[in-house]
């Protein structure tokens, strides 16, 4: 079978498309991304074969998370992909979040049909932006194949007539990423964030302040997205913080949590992208690394946190918070390595490899 998915992103990779790419390539499916490069100064190929997956990238800059500013940009995109299509014919299209399911459903060649891969939950803004949001996405799911969603908020808002094309995948972590991780020994406490950085920066500076003083304490930032230049702008404030910037999630990952002694799960609690079931895919590795959390507690990653015993739910808005927690997992040896085996003894829930078969209901179905 012929998959051809769509991306707007440049894939450096991306984690998540590049975990269904690669099942889908171990199945004998031939599958293609195409993907919006939007910062081709950054010198990634135009085409290239990772584990199998052919990644073409089409250069067309644009500032992410700028919104209607990429419009003319995001057209371009549109007509590359429909340009491919034309000539490289293909089974199905697998679109990947909303903007490249529209961009699929506008590019796609006759009838081909399409799998709309929800990352995350769209509906937000004023009530003008949410009705224009929902009725997209409603037909959208009206015409696709089948629906791939990880939080249930996505599927009571929008599967209530389609339960049957509804499949859930949710964010888990791959354990054959992670088979090496032994924990680095180090005097200094190490708190990372690892993953994309935006609409955080407020939980960011909470961070920063509570550690500030503490010599015995770091933080490491890793990830790109739209925060990035900001945080790396405040961290000059602050001599024990460092802003990595973008990662490999692939490659780079096990080295990352190596080298972390505590995960730093925080979210903005009033986005919608974050309420209800919402689990992200940086607390799935820190369960099957070890890593105990410090996660907001008002949502779902806090209330695992608390309920599971992976770590501690505070206020990540709290630099006194947040601190107390830092303290507490520094004094407590034994509370951190109940954490820790808390989360190692869990972890075979969680198991990509498990969740991923879906895909083989989904493409079984004609």
């Amino acid at each position: 079978m012929i998959i051809t998915m769509i991306l707007t992103n440049a894939f450096p990779p991306d984690v998540r498309v590049y975990k269904e790419a690669k099942y889908l390539v171990s199945k004998g499916n031939k599958v293609t991304v195409l993907c919006w490069d939007k910062t081709p100064e950054w010198g990634l190929p135009s085409n290239e074969v990772i584990d199998g997956i052919s990644i073409v990238r089409f250069g067309i800059p644009a500032i992410a998370g700028t919104g209607l500013k990429q419009l003319g940009a995001y057209y371009k995109y549109i007509k590359c992909c429909k340009k491919y299509l034309i000539w490289n014919s293909c089974d199905h299209l697998h679109c990947h979040d909303l903007d490249g399911s529209l961009a699929g459903y506008l590019a796609r060649k006759g009838k081909t049909p399409y799998v709309f891969d929800m990352h995350e939950f769209y509906e937000k803004g004023r009530k003008i932006k949410k009705t224009l949001i929902h009725n997209v996405v409603m037909k959208l799911v009206k015409k696709a194949q089948a629906v791939i969603y990880v939080s249930n908020k996505s599927l009571e808002t929008y599967g209530s007539d389609f339960a049957d094309k509804f499949h859930i995948l949710r964010n888990y972590s791959n354990p054959n990423f992670f088979l090496d991780c032994e924990k680095v020994k180090s005097n200094i406490f190490r708190v990372s964030y690892i993953g994309e950085v935006r609409n955080q920066v407020p939980e960011f500076v909470a961070l920063f302040d509570a550690v500030k003083g503490m010599e015995n304490v770091k933080v490491d930032i890793y990830g790109g997205g739209p925060d990035l230049e900001k945080l790396k702008a405040i961290q000059d404030r602050y001599s024990n913080v460092r802003v990595h910037g973008r990662y490999n999630g692939i490659s780079e990952s096990n080295c990352i949590y190596a080298n972390t002694d505590v995960s730093f799960v925080a979210y903005n609690a009033q986005n919608p992208n974050y309420q209800g079931d919402f689990e992200p895919v940086k607390l799935y590795e820190a369960i099957f690394t070890g890593t105990p959390i410090i996660a907001t507690e008002s949502i779902n990653p806090g209330k695992i946190a608390r309920s599971e015993g992976f770590g501690l739910a505070v206020d990540t808005k709290n630099p006194e918070a947040i601190r107390k927690a830092i303290k507490k997992f520094i004094k407590n040896k034994l509370f951190y390595i109940s954490c820790a085996e808390n989360m190692k003894m869990a972890a075979h829930k969680f198991d990509w490899n498990v969740a991923v078969t879906v895909l083989d209901k989904i493409y079984a179905e004609e």
